[in-house]
This record gives C-alpha cells, structure tokens and sequence, in this order.
C-alpha cells in the first residue's frame, strides 16, 4: 500500500512494520478468546443507514455483513458494549499498540500523515469556523497530532483518550488530556468557547457508531466543528481481497463505512 500525502509518498511499512504488526495481529487473536469468546452476541442492523445486512463472510470468530442498501461492512452479531470497553482498557494487544508499535513508527507517522494532517484540520477551520477555536481531539492516541496541530494553531487542545496507556504517553508529552469515554465527556471538562472536535480512524473501532455522534453533539454548541475520517468499504485492499484484507481485522475494525454511507 502507498498514498501520496502532500508531496511526500507514504508507504506502508513506514507505519506498520511487517514483523510489529504481525505480533500485534498474533496478540490480538488471543485477546479474542479472552474478551468475546463467552459473550453473547446480538444481531444490529447497519450503522449507517439502519437497513438489514447481508452475511459477506466471517474473520477472527466475527460475522460481517454489507449493507445491500449502502456496501457499508460491519460486524453483526456484536458482543456487548462492555466487552469492547474491557479490551480496550485492559487488553495486551491494546497496550502493545500504543507501546511498542506505536513508538517505533512514531516519527514516520508524525512526518507522513499527523502533520500534513495537522495542516488540513488548520485549513478547514478557517474555512467553516474562526480563528478562536480550540481544538478536542477524541481517541489521541499518541498525542502526535495534537503536538503538530498545536504548533501552528496557536489555541489549546485537549485530548480524550479512555485508554490507560494512551492516557499515559500523552500526558507524559505535557498534553491536556481527558481521561473517558466520549459518552461520559461533559462540556465544562472542554475548554471555553468555540471547539473544533476531531477524531481519526476512531469509528471503525466503536460498538455504536450512532451513539458515539450523539455524545458528541450533546457537548457541541453552536458553530462547533466536527472533522473525522475512518476507513473506507470502498478501499481497494478491502474490496479486493476481503476477508483477507488486513484492514479488515476484528475486534478492532467493526465498521467499515465509506463516502456513501
């Protein structure tokens, strides 16, 4: 895979060494077992668009389904809530990802996708908003991108990272950090005044994509934005090889939503 990002070319083993990657995916398949596999599991309908899916195929212990109406692909039937906020809080591939994965691919990314990125979140303020924003960043991660948005928007940023680890490095950068799920965020937790909300291949992650939108809107006020991307069904790989995509890899990625949808 490679993506032209500004000038720059981006190739994929910049960001996601083969060898971390793979032990990232073996972790991950164990954590399977020990989160999802005792849980019951209950039929959703698709997170776009509310029509019924389709079975595609199944990964990993997980069903996935497409959409007929949107080609949205999701996971359905979907173990609880709560087993997602489990894993994600305790799970070893979890604190492996933003542990060792993360930091030997950190500076790559900062280069070829946080900045540039940075840069268009910059622009599309100043085209839809002011320059008085502020900047929430939900699932930081790292703090990378909050690091590279903070040196050219001279505004505060606070990030909103549930994750005890990820929690961890970004405060350990000196970044404002909300430690919660966005369902539990309130607004007098953010900074005053106007905010621009991002959030980055976060919704391919969340149990209900629906409920995530509506934690934000209630603590958005009037004139906020809200900038996000998240994988796409469309993406070549994915429509290519499909179950054999890696960008399709539950528990991680549920949703898998596109331009359409």
């Amino acid at each position: 895979m490679s993506e032209v990002v500004g000038s720059s070319r981006l190739r994929e083993e910049e960001i996601r060494p083969a060898d971390l990657f793979d032990e990232y995916l073996r972790l991950a398949a164990i954590d399977v077992g020990t989160y999802f596999s005792e849980t019951d599991r209950t039929a959703v309908a698709c997170p776009a668009c509310g029509s019924r899916g389709e079975v595609a195929f199944s990964k990993e212990g997980f069903v996935y389904e497409e959409c007929p109406a949107c080609e949205t692909l999701f996971v359905s039937p979907r173990p609880p809530a709560e087993a997602f906020s489990r894993y994600y809080t305790e799970a070893p591939s979890v604190e492996f990802w933003a542990t060792d994965f993360y930091r030997a691919t950190a500076e790559s990314r900062r280069e070829k996708i946080w900045r540039p990125k940075a840069q268009r979140v910059v622009d599309a303020i100043r085209r839809h908003g002011d320059e008085h924003h502020s900047i929430v960043d939900i699932g930081g991660g790292y703090g990378i991108f909050a690091e590279e948005i903070s040196a050219i928007w001279d505004r505060s940023v606070t990030i909103i990272e549930p994750g005890p680890a990820l929690a961890e490095q970004c405060r350990s950068r000196g970044l404002e950090v909300v430690q919660a799920f966005m369902a539990d965020v309130r607004r007098e937790q953010l900074p005053e005044g106007p905010l621009t909300f991002t959030s980055f291949e976060l919704v391919e992650h969340l149990h209900d994509p629906g409920d995530f939108l509506s934690a934000v809107h209630r603590v958005m006020a009037p004139g906020d934005l809200l900038i996000f991307t998240t994988l796409s069904s469309h993406g070549i790989d994915v429509r290519s090889l499909w179950d054999r995509s890696r960008s399709v890899a539950p528990p991680h990625h549920i949703n898998l939503l596109n331009p359409r949808s």
